[in-house]
């Protein structure tokens, strides 16, 4: 028989963004009786659009209330949504939603009852009671799907105070300095705000020493060209880059939000529509740099940030680097590892600069989305040996 899902329904990009937008936000913040809360603020948009919403809308609630002991069956939500009686092809998906669900969660799935409780579904009853149950072991019974929340009075992502913020003056150029957001090996990130522009700014500022700090140099400049032509709402955008009192920056676009690392939990699982709605926006991020011809080669999730409008945004794209070879001066060698190792490639691995391109990425994303629904990493242990059970992957 065929599959018990309705025809596609044709949806514009902004409707297809609106609803998964919304969707990330009810999942994120459900409660006992969110649906009913949220319902009469569906977004607007298409009538296909509201309508597929409150049909993935549902099928999140039903999956919560079961998991956290409040079973909700599919007559309760007809009776709620009457509109969704009709086509059967609704009614369809969301018996073989309860069935999946009652699969993860060790219930009964009674052929007979679903029998008499939908009478005009017998074919697609055969279908979902006789197939053999899909395997649930990664679903853990008592553990329910988390929803993360941001934590109280936090505002930004690593926000913090440190003595080094001493080191940069209240009035660097154009910009005002506010306070530190971070810092790390390679630098230190600000907020800041333009004087000429008039709105906040994340100002960078990398540390060069040692011996190789004219090629890092090199490298930070490059960085900031490579960035600067990307134009993507998930890619955090470049303004401006340059050097004051011999100090070296990079101003970028302050995104309020948390990292994406800072949602994932050893050992729990996130909503599987949340994963999938937030790596098809973080691919057709790194799908537009692969068309402009600029690969990241840094993807994980401490470079991601959800903004306030729950909206991915791609960052630090501190080692980039362009395939069209217009990077001319080649600022990494072949035999240097680039990247973090849990999330490299095996071409990365290897320290083949030439051999990394856009599957790098597509690599490091399929990490993530591993890391995101199983809450833990495919390779792990110490460094060396996550190194080498990636480059057995080159022998497939």
């Amino acid at each position: 028989m065929t599959n018990p899902v309705e025809a596609p329904t044709v949806l514009s990009d902004i409707d297809v963004e609106q609803m998964e937008s919304w969707l990330f936000e009810f999942d994120r913040s459900w409660t006992d009786g969110e649906l009913e809360k949220r319902i009469a603020n569906l977004p607007t948009g298409s009538t296909n659009m509201r309508r597929q919403t409150l049909i993935e809308a549902v099928k999140i609630d039903m999956e919560r209330r079961w998991r956290n002991s409040r079973p909700r069956n599919v007559e309760n939500y007809l009776d709620r949504f009457p509109e969704l009686r009709k086509p059967e092809t609704t009614v369809a998906q969301l018996i073989e939603t309860e069935i999946d669900i009652r699969r993860q969660c060790d219930a009964p799935v009674d052929k007979k009852d679903f029998a008499q409780r939908f009478p005009t579904q017998l074919d697609l009853l055969n279908e979902l009671c006789d197939r053999p149950a899909a395997n649930t072991s990664a679903v853990v019974k008592h553990a329910v799907c988390e929803t993360v929340r941001p934590a109280a009075n936090s505002d930004s992502v690593a926000e913090k105070k440190s003595s080094s913020a001493a080191d940069m003056p209240e009035q660097f150029g154009r910009y005002r300095i506010l306070k530190q957001l971070g810092e790390g090996a390679m630098g230190t990130v600000y907020l800041a705000e333009d004087s000429q522009l008039q709105r906040k700014v994340a100002l960078k500022t990398p540390t060069f020493n040692g011996s190789g700090a004219d090629e890092m140099v090199s490298r930070f400049y490059s960085e900031a060209r490579s960035s600067a032509t990307l134009r993507h709402p998930n890619i955090c955008p470049v303004f401006d880059v340059g050097e004051i009192d011999g100090r070296h920056f990079i101003s970028m676009a302050y995104i309020q939000g948390r990292m994406l690392s800072q949602y994932i939990k050893t050992g729990k699982q996130l909503p599987e529509r949340t994963v999938a709605a937030l790596v098809r926006k973080l691919a057709r991020a790194l799908g537009h740099a692969h068309k402009e011809g600029i690969i990241h080669r840094d993807l994980k999730p401490g470079n991601v940030i959800i903004d306030g409008e729950n909206e991915p945004i791609v960052m630090d794209f501190g080692l980039a680097r362009r395939l069209d070879g217009s990077d001319k001066s080649r600022i990494t060698q072949d035999g240097v590892i680039l990247g973090t190792p849990a999330y490299m490639s095996p071409e990365q691995v290897s320290g083949e600069l030439g051999g990394s391109g856009p599957r790098s990425d597509i690599y490091s994303l399929g990490v993530m989305l591993y890391e995101l629904l199983t809450g833990d990493i495919p390779f792990g242990g110490p460094i060396a040996a996550v190194l080498g059970q990636i480059m057995v992957l080159r022998a497939f």
